[in-house]
């Protein structure tokens, strides 16, 4: 039995392959709640699995990932006047978070966990 353990980063790319990124969607959202709203207004719908997913396609345009030597960066583009608004009330048209890149980094024993320590460290910039 293989006991080398993987690294947050790995779990994230691996879920995100497998399951469309459900464990970083779900905590984007629910950091950002006041800037994009919550996808548990999907959730009587569909449930708060499924919501994830369907309020993620209706009110991101578009996301892109950056790194640096510090940190993963998230940057979420929505609609127009999503941006207005967000431009309006902070000052920017898109929605950045960042982890540390130290974070990404850590071993850690499974997919939970390592979505658990992703969703402590990720934060509004």
């Amino acid at each position: 039995m293989n006991n080398t353990k993987k690294t947050v980063r790995t779990y994230l790319k691996e879920e995100w392959s497998s399951n469309s990124g459900h464990i970083t969607k779900k905590a984007i959202l629910d950091n950002c709640v006041d800037r994009i709203g919550s996808y548990l207004t999907y959730a009587d719908i569909e449930g708060k699995y499924m919501a994830v997913y369907s309020y993620w396609e209706h009110n991101v345009e578009n996301f892109d990932q950056v790194e640096n030597d510090k940190y993963v960066g998230y940057e979420i583009t929505c609609d127009f006047d999503k941006t207005n608004w967000l431009n309006k009330n902070y000052g920017k048209p898109t929605i950045q978070l960042i982890v540390p890149t130290w974070v990404m980094e850590l071993k850690v024993n499974d997919e939970r966990h390592a979505a658990n320590i992703f969703r402590k460290y990720l934060k509004l910039v």
